[in-house]
């Protein structure tokens, strides 16, 4: 297995074994709950949200930015720029989207 496969790898069973439950059962926490909700619950709940966008966002960026795999794909790699404010760029609008994503996903599956 070459590095890159095993980091994404790794960063899966991140994501689907602790980030997504996490937020889930923190989630979950909120709405059974009796009373408000505290303002460092909302902190936590967006920690693992932010935590699994990122991690999303950072699979799709590395399979993107290896050369060998824009190299073999181009069609198919390449969205990232070459340029270093650019990608930055991407990687926040990532992110952002992951979460989106995966919020949306946490209300459908509650």
């Amino acid at each position: 297995m070459d590095p890159l496969m095993e980091i994404t790898s790794m960063k899966t069973v991140e994501l689907f074994a602790e980030s997504i439950p996490g937020c889930i059962i923190q989630l979950a926490a909120i709405a059974t709950g009796k009373g408000g909700v505290r303002l460092d619950a909302m902190g936590s709940i967006m920690v693992s949200a932010m935590t699994a966008g990122y991690t999303s966002a950072t699979i799709s960026y590395d399979f993107d930015a290896d050369p060998n795999r824009r190299e073999l794909s181009p069609n198919f790699h390449g969205y990232i720029p070459d340029s270093t404010t650019s990608r930055a760029l991407v990687l926040f609008c990532l992110v952002g989207i992951m979460l989106l994503i995966k919020s949306t996903m946490i209300v459908l599956l509650w």
